[in-house]
């Protein structure tokens, strides 16, 4: 299941089969499936244009799960919650697109989306793939360093491998070209988390501060 707290925490569903699963292949991960009776899913680009089947953009939702917007935060409601086609859409964050069955594929947060070097890089895609190399959910990358708005480069953060660093980068490079690699990689105890279980970026770019 999928959904934010603006929906009702769970508003898009996907049946697991086993011998079957629906994957999202981008990422490899199931797909998070078609929106339940009465709420509304659709794709929309930065000015809130709806997009065809194949499209990526912003996943919207709109329908009787959606909030009425955020408490004594009238800007942020309005820039979150806008008006449609005469309709209230909440903008998730999300990265998505919609195939031509109406499934629903999740790519990622629109704000882990970055520049390095003039390539766009999504990096949950570098994340699912330290995943797989260091067989550990405890994984993070962040764009660093950044110089006048754009990223120099990938260091990644993981917890719980027992590949060495050189093998992690090694491996990284059969994967993903050489801007999305790396260029350091360091192995902790354990990532620092946010209140809500997430994994603190904010702290592990605090780390970098000063190296």
């Amino acid at each position: 299941m999928y959904g934010p707290t603006e929906a009702t925490i769970a508003c898009l569903a996907q049946r697991y089969v086993p011998d079957e699963p629906v994957v999202t292949k981008e990422r490899g991960i199931i797909a998070i499936g078609k929106p339940f009776a009465g709420t509304n899913a659709a794709i929309v680009d930065p000015s809130n244009t709806f997009l065809a089947a194949g499209e990526r953009g912003e996943l919207a939702l709109s329908g009787g799960q959606i909030s009425s917007g955020y408490l004594n935060d009238a800007k942020k409601t309005a820039a979150r919650f806008p008006v449609v086609t005469g309709e209230v859409w909440y903008l998730t964050g999300d990265f998505a697109y919609m195939d031509e069955s109406g499934l629903f594929h999740h790519l990622g947060r629109t704000d882990h989306q970055v520049k390095v070097l003039g390539n766009r890089v999504e990096l949950e895609e570098i994340e699912s793939y330290l995943r797989l190399i260091c067989k550990t959910e405890s994984v993070a990358a962040v764009a660093w360093p950044v110089v006048d708005g754009s990223a120099q480069g990938i260091v990644a953060f993981v917890s719980g491998c027992n590949s060495s660093v050189a093998l992690i980068r090694e491996d990284m490079s059969r994967c993903v070209p050489k801007y999305m690699v790396p260029g350091k990689i360091f192995v902790l105890e354990s990532l620092p988390l946010t209140f809500s279980g997430k994994v603190d970026r904010n702290a592990l770019q605090q780390r970098l501060v000063g190296n």
